[in-house]
């Protein structure tokens, strides 16, 4: 496995993590624009759902990019005496 192999993964994560922060700020304006409404409107919804499905996204991107990376630079014999002192 090369570098490039976690550069793909690396953007991927990037644009998801700018994409989840633009449904932040869509969440938070939906919100503000009715906030006594007896019901979530449409709008709101589907932003939320699609903040959620991002997040999840975004979690499910970062954990492979980190199996990547450790499979990539494995370990020293150091490291573990490091690490159990």
């Amino acid at each position: 496995m090369t570098p490039h192999a976690i550069n793909g993964n690396d953007r991927l994560s990037r644009g998801l993590h700018r994409f989840t922060l633009m449904l932040v700020v869509a969440s938070y304006l939906t919100r503000l624009a009715s906030p006594f409404d007896p019901q979530p409107l449409n709008p709101m919804i589907w932003v939320t759902v699609a903040h959620v499905v991002c997040g999840a996204l975004v979690f499910a991107t970062t954990i492979v990019l980190a199996l990547r990376s450790f499979r990539l630079m494995p370990a020293t014999i150091s490291a573990f005496k490091w690490a159990h002192t």
